[in-house]
């Protein structure tokens, strides 16, 4: 589960990063997909905003899966079955 563990982390860094505008690999179906499993953004209290998608929006990705997508779509289906 350290695996999963490390994944979770990036999720949640790449999130802040989105709230921040800075650059950032989270996308919006990323969050939606996240957010439907109601995914702790942020077990510690560290941030302070809340996902709003009318303040956070993440980029429109291109069309079509690509290898990134699909690998995090594995981590995905492995926090579901660990949930």
């Amino acid at each position: 589960e350290k695996q999963l563990g490390c994944w979770v982390s990036t999720q949640r860094t790449q999130y802040k990063l989105l709230l921040e505008g800075r650059p950032s690999q989270m996308t919006q179906e990323r969050i939606d997909f996240l957010n439907k499993i109601d995914f702790d953004w942020d077990p510690r209290r560290i941030f302070t905003r809340v996902y709003d998608p009318n303040v956070a929006r993440a980029s429109d990705t291109p069309e079509g899966p690509n290898r990134n997508d699909r690998k995090w779509m594995q981590w995905y289906d492995e926090l579901v079955k660990f949930k």
